[in-house]
């Protein structure tokens, strides 16, 4: 069976290192954000985290806030692959839509931080995104955790609410990876127990 893991998480979390291992491990790589990408690119627009997030509220608004799930899932449905991650889930509907209509075992897995830390990861990352205080940053980030009462807007923390695993990534990247090999054998474990019961 295939086998599909939805990744969520606030900015600089470290969702795109998680991304990055589970590639490694042969993992086919798809992003939610290139469905507003290609959209951005058709309307000739700047492609800046503030356009992605207004888009992609546009997008869910008007089409329904599963949108971007429906058109990845069209790609994924043509992949021969069986291990894929899907990365930049930003609304519970993408979340309940991949878990329901996709041919495959869906665990979603959370990565989140405290701001400090994620703050100082996003100044080394050295992505500014127009973004060059701190202020700045958490107005960015408290857009897409606080939840606004449109059901189509960004709502990470509600993602992460409904994710089957949040990992707190407060350390290294080893560290991060350390939690994720964890995760790896404990459903490992838990599916022999399935298959022997």
């Amino acid at each position: 069976m295939r086998s599909v893991i939805g990744l969520v998480g606030p900015i600089a979390s470290g969702k795109g290192t998680v991304a990055q291992i589970l590639k490694e491990l042969g993992f086919e790589y798809y992003s939610l954000s290139d469905r507003i990408r290609e959209e951005l690119a058709r309307r000739n627009l700047p492609i800046t985290r503030e356009w992605l997030q207004n888009m992609g509220d546009e997008l869910r608004g008007k089409y329904g806030d599963d949108i971007l799930a429906q058109r990845t899932s069209e790609l994924i449905a043509e992949s021969p692959h069986t291990k894929i991650v899907v990365d930049s889930i930003r609304n519970p509907g993408e979340i309940r839509f991949l878990r329901e209509h996709l041919d495959a075992k869906v665990t979603i897995i959370g990565v989140d931080a405290p701001p400090e830390i994620r703050w100082k990861r996003f100044v080394e990352r050295g992505r500014n995104e127009n973004v060059t205080t701190k202020e700045e940053f958490l107005a960015m980030d408290a857009r897409e955790t606080q939840k606004t009462g449109e059901s189509y807007k960004i709502d990470i923390t509600g993602c992460l609410k409904s994710a089957d695993r949040v990992i707190k990534n407060e350390g290294t990247t080893d560290d991060l990876m350390l939690e994720l090999d964890k995760f790896f054998r404990e459903t490992r474990e838990t599916g022999r127990r399935r298959k022997e019961g």
